[in-house]
C-alpha cells in the first residue's frame, strides 16, 4: 500500500473523524428506514438503498481506519529509525598514542597513568 502523503495527525485523522460521525447518521438512517420497513411504510427498494448507503460507507471508514493504523506504525518506525546513536569516542593514550579500552587508568603499551 502506498503513502497518501498525508500528515497523520492532520488531515487523515480530521477525515477519520468526519467519516466516523457520517457513519452514525447513516446507521441512524438505516435503523429509522428499518422501522418504516417492517411497519410497512417503506418499500423494498428504498430500504435496501438506505442499507446500501449505510455499508458503503461502514466499509469507507474501515478502510480509512486501516489506513491511519498503517500510517501512524510508519510514522513511529520513521521515529525509531531516526534516534541519535551513541557514539563511544576510542581512548588514546596521551603520551604513545595507542589505542586504549574505554575504562583504561594506565596505557597498555607505555604503562604511564591516563
Amino acid at each position: 500500500m502506498e503513502d497518501l502523503g498525508y500528515n497523520t495527525k492532520g488531515p487523515l485523522i480530521e477525515k477519520l473523524k468526519n467519516l466516523l460521525n457520517d457513519v452514525q447518521s447513516k446507521y441512524e438512517e438505516f435503523l429509522d428506514a428499518q422501522t418504516l420497513f417492517e411497519q410497512g411504510k417503506l418499500d423494498e427498494r428504498e430500504f435496501f438503498i438506505k442499507m446500501g448507503e449505510f455499508v458503503k460507507i461502514f466499509t469507507a471508514l474501515g478502510f480509512l481506519s486501516i489506513k491511519v493504523i498503517l500510517e501512524l506504525d510508519k510514522s513511529i518506525s520513521k521515529q525509531v529509525e531516526t534516534k541519535p546513536q551513541i557514539i563511544i569516542q576510542e581512548l588514546h593514550c596521551k603520551y604513545c598514542n595507542a589505542k586504549l579500552p574505554p575504562t583504561a587508568k594506565f596505557c597498555t603499551k607505555c604503562g604511564k597513568k591516563q
